[in-house]
């Protein structure tokens, strides 16, 4: 199947409400943990988005993804605020 014909299948377009619902509670998530420090979790919610975010057919999502991944692996807290911003603006406007 192509992409365009999996975003006209049922079946595939309840997989990416849900794949948008869990964004939606990881960002709440990471948000605490950024704030705690917690870098690593942080880099690793982008390294999985990075990796799932392109299957569903959103390139944008993976390349924030692996943005705020580098970004975490940097420690650089004000990096990752602006990448999980965006993240949550794309989780945002899908719903």
């Amino acid at each position: 199947m192509t992409m365009d014909e999996l975003l006209h299948d049922p079946e595939f377009i309840e997989l990416i409400k849900q794949y948008i619902d869990y964004l939606k509670s990881s960002v709440l998530e990471i948000n605490t943990k950024l704030a705690n420090g917690e870098y690593h979790d942080v880099m690793k919610f982008g390294h999985n988005i990075k990796g799932s975010g392109g299957g569903y057919g959103f390139m944008e999502l993976t390349d924030l993804g692996k943005a705020l991944e580098i970004a975490a692996n940097d420690e650089n807290k004000e990096e990752c605020q602006k990448y999980l911003d965006l993240i949550e603006k794309f989780v945002q406007d899908k719903n």
